[in-house]
């Protein structure tokens, strides 16, 4: 609780003045948190697409993973869940923020990561390239619910699949193909025809990231 009390406090000093704050944990855990005034808590069961359990069976030989990607594709669940939301902000839970990330809206996080499994799977499911010129997986993401629909809509228009099972499929197919939240989101928003996308400098390499121009 106090370390939960401290992420929501660096988050009303980030300079994003975030209207809502929702604490989302997984169920068993969900009784150990207490809905306050400055944020809510809501059980991930209540959003997700897919129960870890079944995730586990349709992966295949990716089973051993299967809690990585559920964090992932509970993330696209959420943005979808919030869509009546613009912006919207995910950090995951081992992330403290320390900086001020106004310029977020700007641009997204910059991280020195470059794997080529990940553009593979983003050519799968979007028919893109790599629009960004380094990699954008870092600790936190400011989704536009707006880029996000258009984003789902695309994978399943595709896919002929929900976007759920697109990507599923995708990582249950083939070992080549993989997937990033991340990198699939910011490559797809920066396609758009829109302003210019900046990186910002992003320490991804310990649990504190702070971002800077």
């Amino acid at each position: 609780k106090p370390i939960v009390r401290e992420t929501v406090g660096r988050f009303l000093r980030s300079g994003l003045s975030p209207s809502k704050i929702y604490v989302v944990t997984p169920d068993v855990d969900a009784y150990s948190f207490e809905s306050a005034n400055q944020y809510s808590v809501i059980h991930e069961s209540m959003i997700e697409k897919i129960g870890k359990a079944d995730l586990v069976k349709r992966l295949g030989g990716r089973s051993s993973r299967a809690g990585w990607y559920y964090q992932q594709l509970l993330k696209y669940a959420i943005v979808e869940y919030f869509s009546s939301e613009i912006d919207i902000l995910i950090c995951d839970a081992d992330t403290v923020i320390i900086d001020d990330l106004s310029g977020l809206k700007n641009g997204f996080p910059e991280a020195r990561e470059w794997n080529q499994s990940y553009f593979y799977g983003l050519k799968m499911l979007t028919g893109l390239s790599p629009v960004l010129q380094k990699s954008a997986i870092v600790n936190f993401m400011l989704f536009d619910a707006r880029y996000m629909r258009s984003l789902l809509s695309e994978i399943e228009f595709r896919s002929g699949k929900s976007w759920t099972d697109a990507i599923i499929d995708l990582l249950a197919g083939n070992q080549q193909f993989d997937f990033s939240e991340y990198e699939v989101y910011a490559n797809w928003e920066a396609s758009v025809p829109a302003p210019v996308f900046r990186l910002f400098k992003c320490s991804s390499d310990t649990k504190f990231c702070t971002s800077q121009l």
